[in-house]
C-alpha cells in the first residue's frame, strides 16, 4: 500500500519532532520550506518604514565644508559687513557675550539706538521721560520703538523681541503711548573690530575670530540667510 506523506504543520515549532528518522527528515524539510515563505505584510511595512526613516535622518545632516576664509572674504567682513561707520548695527551684535541668539543683551545691542545718533523727542515724550529720568534735560536720549527693535532682531538673529530672553531690557525706560524704549546717556559702547581669521564650519555657517578696540579676542558664529548673515553666538576666546 502506498504511503501518504504527512501534512506539514503550520509552524515548525507547533508540535514536537517525531522519533522516527523518516518523520524527522520531513520536519526538517518543512522547516526550510517555512523559512523561504514571504514574511508577513506588516513586517515588510515595518522594515520599509525603518529604511525610509534612516534615509531621512541622513539627508538632514549638514554637509561638512570646513575650510578657511579667503582674503577676499576676510576683507568683506572687515570692510563691508562690519565697521564702515559707527552706525553699523552689525558691530552692535558683538557688544555682548552669548552662546545662543536669544541670550543677547538688548541693553548693549541698542545702547546707541538704531543709527548711533540721539533721538528727536516730542514735547510730550520729553515731559514723560523727565518724570522717569531727571537727566533727560541735560543728556542725550536714545529712542528705539518696539517695531524698530523687532526689525533689527529679525534681521540680525532671525527672531523677534518676544523670542529672546529680553536680557537688559529692564534697563530701558518704556513709554506705552509711543510704544518705545528710551535710554538717557551721552556716551557710546561702539567698538571697531578686526577680523583676523575665519572658517566655513559648514555649508551655511561661518566662524570668525576677531579683536576689539580694547584688545580682547572674540569668536563669532554666523549663519547665511539669503544675501546676509544672522548671528548664532559671540564668545570670548
Amino acid at each position: 500500500m502506498k504511503s501518504v506523506r504527512p501534512t506539514p504543520p503550520r509552524s515548525p515549532f507547533t508540535t514536537a519532532f517525531s522519533r522516527t528518522a523518516r518523520e524527522t527528515g520531513i520536519r526538517i524539510l518543512n522547516l526550510f520550506e517555512w523559512k523561504r515563505r514571504r514574511p508577513p505584510t506588516f513586517l515588510l511595512l515595518l522594515i520599509c518604514g525603518a529604511v525610509l526613516l534612516c534615509g531621512s535622518l541622513v539627508s538632514c545632516r549638514p554637509k561638512e565644508a570646513t575650510h578657511s576664509l579667503t582674503q577676499e572674504e576676510l576683507d568683506y567682513f572687515n570692510q563691508e559687513f562690519f565697521n564702515g561707520s559707527t552706525g553699523n548695527m552689525h558691530n552692535q551684535f558683538l557688544t555682548s557675550e552669548y552662546t545662543s541668539p536669544g541670550e543677547i543683551n538688548l541693553f548693549e545691542l541698542f545702547y546707541n539706538g538704531i543709527d548711533g545718533t540721539a533721538a528727536q523727542l516730542s514735547q510730550t515724550e520729553r515731559e514723560q521721560l523727565s518724570e522717569l529720568e531727571p537727566m533727560t534735560e541735560y543728556s542725550g536720549v536714545i529712542k528705539v520703538t518696539r517695531q524698530e527693535m523687532d526689525q533689527v532682531l529679525e534681521g540680525g538673529l532671525g527672531m523677534g523681541l518676544t523670542d529672546t530672553q529680553q536680557q537688559g531690557l529692564e534697563q530701558f525706560h518704556y513709554l506705552e503711548q509711543s510704544n518705545a524704549y528710551y535710554l538717557v546717556h551721552g556716551d557710546t559702547n561702539f567698538q571697531w573690530c578686526t577680523i583676523t581669521s575665519g572658517t566655513h564650519i559648514s555649508d551655511q555657517q561661518v566662524q570668525l575670530q576677531y579683536t576689539k578696540d580694547d584688545g580682547t579676542a572674540w569668536e563669532v558664529t554666523m549663519e547665511s540667510r539669503g544675501d546676509s548673515y544672522v548671528f548664532c553666538s559671540n564668545v570670548k576666546r
